[in-house]
């Protein structure tokens, strides 16, 4: 490099200043970059006066040295090779360091200090480290970050104002948000069970009660309020007693007939997922002969069996499908079971009811950028048929059916080029945990540069920690969600579900709300500050801002000061009145959830007796004078059972509908409300939140039939907006409503 201005620019796309392992090569490496950057020459006399000018050139050796240096060289045209022996014997020193790391953390693990699954993450980190060759401070000062966000500035203005980030393919959408960016949560949610429905018929079993009941009747009774429950196959294959999270109604569709050897029977759509032997399988991907998990004892065969009919549970096995046969139009019903994502229906276990389809669609068929889709609901090919359905917009049931025309044929290949060179991968691995996409989202990072990650949906991940709630888990999802987006330095789009919220009011536009394990308070709800220990409401928050305030929340080992990051408006909805035995009074959503000696739980599920934790050591803004009602059970893995006391449940009272608010506390998830611990919604972490919306969903007559609106209610870096696109459903796709 002090030889030729060429061995520079063979040798800075290789090495930086951390892979030399004497600080004085670092030294002259550095003022030689310095030299080259502003366009002078860097030889032994000009790079020995930059180094005197820093007041490093003792450290660097001193001139003489230079001139060593530039004698040891045989000839600068083996620049380049030289540097890589650098970079690779700078690999080995990290993967040594990596390795010593990873015996520290194995050591230290085994004492129960760290959860064995975050060692195994924070070992893959620091292999994956290596590779990257990402050695990085914590801090950078202003002036080195001032020319990247100019430089980014310019690139925006080059191209008339459209900024950088990956394409969505909707021009007003990419308008509004600047396209999606690096490090990004993007949570992109609907309602659940648009398509995916069985029979009214299909006879569902209340598992307390044992009565076998039709799908149909089901829902309506659970819609009207009615506390009921269905079997579900645990992830140990053992059937248990769930409640329903979602009752869902789906007007009329095509549906099939599927019988098992035994006489099970249930009539469903084609793309309703069975439990087969090789993982959950859409309807239309079975054959004659493919097994199938049943539960419970067989009902009556015809003529020749005579073992009585059951309700669902007991054993599971699989039984062999002996017929599948078009049944014709019927209407159609779903259950929706966050906890398990499947219930029993005729005796067969049977699966729960994208616009970031589009988005992944646009990055990658349109743009050419990598992006890569997890998929924990639809296989590999029901993904790709619906690909080529939106792309060669061939209607996707006959895709389904394979009854093509030639013009459909000619269709498909017109497009089958284009489609076969997208850099899109997908990955539909069952029971996925956020531990594993982060693994394959590093790969892919790596040797594909990717640009945009996929996951559908939030509510389907799991976790292989024990948490106490799916509130506290899909929270915890959430949060390492975006940090898989900061960490591997692309957009994450978050596939999510509403709740029935939209359904139960007369404007059935959806509210951040309506997003499944949110919640919300009105706008006297106080918190209580750390830093004051002063409580303060959320419209005193909404009005000056809560900057630099920490307040009062629930750690592992007890209460400590958490920052408050954000509060927000979450829209109008219903609300409760909760008032505990101390006095202490709330008012809140039927979805928020309130810590219990069993775990979080919204409030729509608590009764009259339930406890609730409170704060014990802290000041109470609500100023109870006596806690004689509040009880202190057994310790629930909450850490210092000494900070907390627990208080019964005197009253729930509906208080009608208000406008509601929520507030982001960082790194516990939760806060003190009105003197009792409530948590987070999960929309805390997204950048941008999208809610989807299609009026004639719930209005047949609609005049907007065929359009669908992308709400951006949550948008951090820019303001919020409706945009309205085509819903193109047949072609299992949205398309751009935009006017260029």
């Amino acid at each position: 490099m002090l030889l030729s201005k060429d061995a520079i620019a063979d040798v800075v796309e290789i090495l930086r200043a951390g892979d030399f392992y004497r600080p004085v090569h670092t030294l002259v490496f550095e003022a030689i970059l310095d030299l080259y950057g502003r366009g002078e020459p860097a030889d032994p006399i000009t790079v020995a006066a930059a180094l005197a000018d820093a007041g490093t050139l003792a450290k660097a050796g001193g001139a003489p040295y230079l001139h060593t240096l530039i004698a040891s060289v045989p000839t600068a045209a083996n620049a380049g090779y030289y540097a890589r022996i650098v970079a690779e014997r700078a690999v080995l020193r990290r993967l040594v360091e990596a390795g010593t790391r990873i015996a520290q953390l194995g050591y230290g693990a085994g004492g129960g200090g760290r959860d064995v699954d975050d060692v195994v993450d924070l070992a893959q980190q620091a292999v994956y480290d290596v590779t990257e060759k990402r050695i990085s401070e914590d801090f950078a000062i202003l002036a080195d970050m001032l020319q990247p966000t100019l430089d980014e500035i310019e690139a925006v203005g080059a191209q008339g104002g459209v900024m950088t980030g990956v394409p969505t393919g909707f021009t007003d959408l990419d308008r509004l948000l600047n396209g999606l960016h690096p490090g990004q949560l993007i949570i992109v949610a609907g309602r659940p069970g648009l398509g995916k429905c069985l029979a009214a018929d299909a006879l569902v079993t209340e598992a307390r009660t044992g009565e076998r009941i039709p799908i149909a009747d089901f829902v309506r009774r659970g819609r009207s309020g009615e506390a009921l429950t269905v079997h579900s196959l645990t992830s140990d294959w053992t059937i248990t007693q769930v409640t329903p999270d979602d009752f869902v109604s789906n007007g009329v569709r095509q549906v099939h007939r599927l019988t098992t050897e035994s006489g099970r029977t249930v009539r469903a759509t084609a793309n309703h997922p069975f439990l087969a032997a090789t993982g959950w399988q859409p309807l239309e991907r079975l054959r004659v002969g493919d097994r199938i998990a049943v539960a419970g004892p067989p009902p009556y065969r015809a003529a020749t069996a005579g073992v009585p009919a059951g309700p669902a549970g007991g054993e599971v096995t699989l039984e062999r499908i002996t017929s599948i046969e078009a049944a014709g139009p019927a209407d159609v019903y779903d259950l929706t079971v966050d906890a398990t994502s499947n219930f029993v229906a005729g005796g067969i276990v049977v699966h729960n009811s994208t616009a970031a389809m589009d988005f992944a669609r646009s990055a990658s068929v349109r743009g050419n950028q990598a992006s890569a889709i997890f998929s924990l609901e639809m296989s590999k090919v029901e993904i790709v048929m619906r690909l080529l359905s939106a792309e060669a917009k061939v209607p996707l049931h006959v895709l389904r059916s394979g009854q093509l025309s030639d013009d459909d044929w000619t269709k498909l290949a017109r497009r089958m080029g284009e489609i076969s060179e997208a850099p899109l991968f997908v990955d539909d691995t069952p029971n996925m945990t956020l531990m594993e996409i982060r693994a394959k989202a590093r790969r892919l990072r790596q040797r594909n540069d990717l640009k945009l990650i996929v996951v559908d949906y939030l509510q389907l991940m799991t976790s292989p920690k024990r948490i106490e709630s799916r509130q506290q888990e899909v929270a915890d999802l959430s949060r390492g969600l975006k940090l898989l987006a900061k960490e591997v330095e692309c957009p994450v789009i978050a596939v999510s579900q509403l709740n029935r919220g939209p359904e139960q009011r007369t404007d059935k536009r959806p509210q951040l709300s309506d997003l499944r394990e949110s919640g919300c308070m009105t706008a006297d709800t106080t918190l209580l500050r750390a830093d004051t220990g002063v409580a303060i409401s959320f419209a005193e928050l909404l009005r000056d801002g809560c900057d630099g305030v920490t307040v009062w929340s629930l750690g592992d080992r007890g209460l400590v000061a958490a920052p408050l990051l954000d509060v927000f408006a979450s829209g109008v909805k219903e609300v409760f009145g909760l008032t505990l035995a101390s006095g202490r009074h709330v008012k809140a959503s039927a979805n928020h959830p309130f810590l219990t000696p069993s775990g979080w739980k919204p409030l729509g599920t608590l009764a009259v007796g339930d406890h609730l934790a409170v704060p014990r050591r802290v000041p109470d803004p609500v100023g109870a004078e006596t806690d004689q009602d509040v009880v202190h059970p057994e310790p629930i893995h909450i850490g210092d059972i000494d900070d907390v006391a627990w208080d019964p449940v005197v009253s729930i009272e509906p208080l009608g509908t208000r406008p509601v608010f929520d507030a982001t506390v960082g790194g516990t998830h939760n806060f003190i409300a009105d003197g009792i611990i409530a948590h987070n919604s999960i929309e805390q972490d997204a950048d941008v939140v999208i809610l989807l919306h299609r009026d004639d969903y719930y209005d047949k007559e609609s005049p907007r039939a065929g359009e669908a609106d992308f709400i951006v209610a949550k948008h951090r870096n820019g303001p919020t907006d409706t945009v309205t696109v085509a819903a193109q459903l047949h072609f299992s796709r949205f398309v751009d409503m935009a006017i260029n």
